[in-house]
């Protein structure tokens, strides 16, 4: 649920018949007078075996202050190990468990750093070009600084402020090619707090790099 569209910074990138790693600095935002100093720094990797996989994925939002003011810096910074299974049946279909540690801390507004936890079930099917994925989280607010500073240090989702938050996406994939990839989603979500919520998303992909010979890396943020 970490997801920012554009990359301003440096990314390393391998990838093998069995392994990928990922690792990018992400800075979102220079201090002006408008604005706040802002960056990210992320590592992923993921190890795919025949029918089972393991991976981790760490990050750190970091916002600082703007150019003529003391806002104060804060932290917003995650672990994510998992393992699953990999079933052979459909074209995708996998379990997925992993545990979730963060850390945060406002340092104008706290004298020490807080911590939280949870744990996420993932589960992922996809038969031709129906898919579903339903994500569900079970734990501690990951967010609390959300509402002083809100999507400016945390980039995922606001619903895991809750203990008990799922998310269910049902996809469709109308165009798929080596240039085009569309697909139709709705996803659905549940937070113990608020109830239902839904929305749709209509996402185009275009590759550029599938007009070169060269192979093609892990799209960072594939569906």
């Amino acid at each position: 649920a970490y997801v920012h569209p554009n990359i301003q910074g440096a990314l390393l990138q391998y990838q093998n018949d069995n392994l990928f790693v990922d690792a990018f600095c992400d800075w979102r935002s220079l201090p002006t007078d408008t604005q706040r100093e802002a960056f990210r720094l992320m590592l992923n990797g993921r190890y795919q075996g025949s029918y089972f996989h393991a991976g981790a994925l760490l990050s750190m939002n970091h916002l600082a202050s703007k150019k003529f003011q003391k806002n104060g810096v804060c932290d917003d910074a995650f672990v994510n190990p998992t393992c699953g299974i990999d079933l052979p049946w459909l074209d995708t279909l996998s379990l997925t468990a992993g545990y979730i540690l963060a850390y945060q801390w406002d340092r104008i507004r706290s004298s020490q750093a807080s911590f939280s936890q949870g744990f996420m079930i993932d589960f992922q099917a996809r038969w031709r070009r129906l898919a579903l994925k339903n994500s569900l989280y079970l734990g501690e607010n990951l967010q609390p600084l959300y509402p002083q500073h809100g999507n400016a240090l945390y980039l995922g989702d606001p619903f895991y402020q809750s203990s008990f938050y799922n998310r269910c996406d049902i996809y469709c994939y109308l165009i798929q090619s080596k240039f085009v990839n569309c697909l139709f989603s709705w996803n659905l979500h549940y937070t113990k707090e608020f109830g239902w919520d839904h929305q749709q998303q209509l996402i185009c992909r275009f590759s550029t790099e599938a007009l070169t010979k060269s192979k093609n890396l892990r799209n960072l943020f594939e569906k």
